[in-house]
């Protein structure tokens, strides 16, 4: 009985308190949503020159970062116009950024590859439908490099196709181009511009090019 007695309170010993149970499951939880963010981060498809944070203090690119990530998730449709080198890309990595800590999915990649991606479906015997649904799916899809295309017909229907489908479903979208605003609007087309119009509108980023200074480049995850 006495040596009952002991094991018994051994085990009374050995269990956590509540609040360590607590911490416990607490940390087990942060851990996943750590796991969660890594992962989502991993599969967004951001090239690794644009993996790094940019530093603080960069004015109207902050500014404008902070306003757009506030937006995340309303089912906004936005342009990105303006010369090389002012952080196009850069800030909308950052929205893919804030998009993964939210454990929201999002894709980054540029139009000429989602064509290619089209293409490559007829020699492996996939519709256009199911490589249309892989970019149509995420919370977030920035399209980069938007004038990089031949604008024929086929290209113009299939992007039209698929930005009318994320505006319908009110999943975020940011396309990205060099081209000043009046090119830019003959090359989309008035369907997408009418579409950003109510929705978020075209974003000329005018401030000064970020590649007068080098940076160094530390690629960082989430």
């Amino acid at each position: 009985m006495t040596r009952l007695v002991e094991n018994i309170q051994k085990t009374s010993l050995c269990q956590p308190s509540d609040e360590e149970t607590e911490r416990r499951l607490a940390e087990m939880d942060a851990r996943k949503q750590t796991n969660a963010t890594y992962q989502l981060w991993r599969e967004s498809g951001v090239r690794q020159r644009h993996q790094f944070k940019p530093p603080a203090g960069r004015g109207a690119w902050d500014r404008k970062r902070l306003e757009l990530a506030g937006r995340l998730n309303t089912g906004f449709l936005v342009a990105l116009i303006g010369l090389r080198g002012c952080g196009k890309s850069q800030l909308a990595v950052e929205l893919v950024r804030e998009s993964c800590r939210r454990g929201a999915p999002a894709v980054y990649t540029t139009a000429m590859d989602i064509f290619i991606d089209i293409r490559d479906a007829y020699k492996l015997q996939e519709s256009e439908r199911a490589v249309l649904s892989r970019f149509q799916r995420p919370t977030l899809l920035v399209i980069d490099e938007a004038q990089e295309r031949g604008e024929s017909a086929w290209e113009d229907r299939m992007l039209t196709a698929l930005i009318d489908h994320r505006y319908s479903q009110m999943r975020d979208t940011v396309i990205i181009s060099n081209l000043t605003r009046a090119a830019f609007e003959a090359s989309i087309g008035a369907s997408i511009v009418s579409r950003m119009s109510e929705t978020g509108g075209i974003i000329e980023c005018n401030w000064p090019s970020f590649r007068t200074k080098a940076l160094k480049i530390i690629p960082e995850a989430p």
